[in-house]
């Protein structure tokens, strides 16, 4: 299961990628998405985890051309998703809260703040709703593959 997710987190880069090459900006979020389902569902996994985080920060060297801008909201994200692991356990509405936070802490935070564009109401929305799309287009692959059934392997 994990060298599956560890493959999907790399075919999520090349998408991240190949869609910045193709439409000129970041569109898609895949690997993000690929990051936090790995999160909440594998929160033990700390080699998948540290390899996905590589391979975020060096999307982050691609797309920005700036190093360590998405460890400033995926740090807060992994310490908002343990503090849940332990009120609740790992469910839909975990993965829906961080992914809500991490949509609204993507656009307002570093795209308004730290790299000055003018982000209104409706981009913030439209990238939470495509994380959210991301996040459950990765949990179908992963339940239709197989790898969880109705309780969770670790």
């Amino acid at each position: 299961m994990i060298i599956t997710l560890f493959i999907l987190a790399l075919i999520s880069f090349f998408v991240d990628v190949t869609t910045l090459y193709i439409y000129g900006y970041h569109a898609t979020s895949m690997l993000l998405c690929v990051y936090l389902y790995t999160l909440i569902y594998l929160p033990h996994q700390w080699l998948l985890l540290g390899s996905i985080g590589c391979l975020l920060y060096t999307q982050d060297v691609v797309i920005f051309g700036h190093a360590g801008i998405q460890l400033l909201y995926l740090l807060p994200l992994t310490i908002l998703s343990y503090a849940l692991s332990r009120v609740m356990y790992p469910n839909r509405y975990q993965l829906v809260i961080t992914a809500v936070a991490a949509g609204a802490l993507q656009a307002l935070f570093v795209k308004r703040f730290l790299q000055g564009y003018h982000i209104d109401g409706c981009y913030t929305v439209e990238t939470i709703y495509g994380i959210l799309i991301g996040i459950f287009l990765i949990s179908l692959i992963v339940r239709l593959s197989g790898l969880l059934g109705n309780r969770i392997r670790v």
